[in-house]
């Protein structure tokens, strides 16, 4: 991967490349359970975290979230950038509810304004998969339903918008 100011980076062979939803920030893995995170506007003040190794990254002001793929669990690094540089705020462990299993857990959505998380915990059929929501302040984690197909936190209320959607031009439906 090259930035904008010509800063390459190749991670390892199996390495992963993550840039978070807003664009500012980035983690890579350069070498084999260390992972690199640093703002995409100045790629070489890389942070290492290591023995860590991120599969999804989110940020909210200065604090990046970092999270592992797990297996009876899913860890976290909140990393923060101040003016002396980064530093490592927090290591999270988000339990796998009912231990460990040889499919995946993972980190599918999180909403940074609540802290709150949405978790995949997959089983091979016939057993269904299921949706879990933890919550980063109270550190509870509940069952929310099946995961059949991709879900994901909406940044607003989108039936609200629609209702208040202004109706002078309202668009023209052609009967069927």
């Amino acid at each position: 991967m090259i930035f904008r100011d010509r800063t390459a980076f190749r991670p390892w062979e199996f390495g992963f490349f993550g840039v978070d939803r807003g664009g500012r920030y980035f983690f890579v893995q350069l070498e084999p359970r260390v992972t690199s995170v640093g703002p995409v506007d100045r790629p070489k003040n890389l942070f290492r975290i290591s023995d860590f190794e991120a599969r999804e990254i989110f940020a909210s002001g200065n604090r990046v979230y970092l999270f592992e793929m797990g297996g009876p669990a899913v860890r976290c690094a909140v990393v923060e950038e101040s003016q002396m540089g980064f530093s490592l705020a927090a290591e999270i462990t988000i339990p796998r509810p009912g231990g460990s299993a040889p499919t995946p857990y993972y980190v599918e959505d999180m909403d940074t304004r609540s802290g709150r998380v949405l978790l995949r915990d997959v089983f091979d059929k016939p057993f269904p998969s299921y949706w879990y929501l933890f919550d980063f302040n109270t550190r509870r984690i509940e069952k929310i339903g099946r995961a059949k197909h991709r879900a994901f936190f909406l940044l607003g209320d989108v039936l609200r918008a629609v209702e208040t959607y202004p109706q002078e031009n309202p668009p023209k439906v052609r009967p069927p």
